[in-house]
């Protein structure tokens, strides 16, 4: 990222980061055209002191197309 603040020098800023991830779900399935799903996503981060992240998510899809047969 490339700053440049007010009536200072341009500054260049990078961060590399290093990281496991692992996700595990499951769908249920309403109909042909609804779906229901949840999610949770762990991050374990490798930098510093590390840290592990936790990103749970639930959902729906909705197929509003006909499958061609």
């Amino acid at each position: 990222m490339s700053i440049k603040p007010k009536y200072e020098a341009e500054t260049f800023l990078y961060q590399n980061a290093f990281s496991f991830e692992t996700i595990a779900g499951y769908e249920f399935d309403i109909n042909d055209k609804v779906h229901l799903f949840s999610e949770i996503i762990f991050d374990l981060h490798m930098m510093g002191a590390g840290f592990v992240s936790v990103k749970p998510c639930l959902g729906a899809s909705f197929n509003v197309f006909k499958e061609r047969r």
